[in-house]
């Protein structure tokens, strides 16, 4: 749900995201010379865990506090 206070994009707004994303895409695969590459639901949630760990880690230092794995 989005805040109150914010605003989604209107259809031409989000047209244009769209647009720039997908720019920016075709850019890197050009420069780079790289195929595009799907991943898979299991490979884009196990990436997206590591990135909240690594983000919860920064922000705990941040605090003060160390983060500790219990192990199951």
């Amino acid at each position: 749900m989005i805040p109150p206070n914010e605003k989604r994009l209107d259809k031409a707004q989000a047209t244009v995201a769209t647009a720039h994303m997908i720019a920016r895409v075709v850019y890197r695969m050009l420069k780079y010379q790289v195929e595009y590459e799907t991943i898979s639901v299991e490979e884009y949630e196990a990436k997206y865990k590591e990135q909240q760990i690594k983000y919860l880690k920064k922000k705990v230092a941040k605090l003060g506090f160390e983060l500790v794995a219990l192990e199951a």
